[in-house]
């Protein structure tokens, strides 16, 4: 039977906080320091136009955080955009599935 992935987050919305401090750093000190601090890596990306990629990091326990990264200068610089917890992973058919 085929199978798609459907991506569910409680709190998909970054908290006020977060999204007012507008966070934004190297790409490579974000992921580091999400790997280190929060154990999250990478779950999902994709591009948003051609100068956005939109990254989501999860981790075991639930936690995620969406960034958006752009190309600056000779490197990249990723914004968080969205933090949470309950990160849920589900399978689901698809609809019109003939199997």
């Amino acid at each position: 039977m085929m199978k798609t992935f459907v991506v569910m987050a409680c709190c998909v919305f970054a908290s006020p906080a977060v999204a007012a401090q507008n966070v934004c750093l190297p790409h490579s000190d974000l992921v580091k320091s999400l790997k280190q601090r929060h154990k999250e890596t990478l779950k999902a990306a994709g591009r948003v136009n051609e100068q956005i990629l939109m990254e989501m990091f999860v981790s075991d326990s639930g936690s995620f955080t969406i960034a958006m990264t752009y190309r600056s200068g000779n490197g990249f610089v990723s914004c968080i955009r969205a933090a949470g917890r309950d990160f849920k992973e589900i399978e689901q058919d698809p609809p019109g599935d003939p199997t």
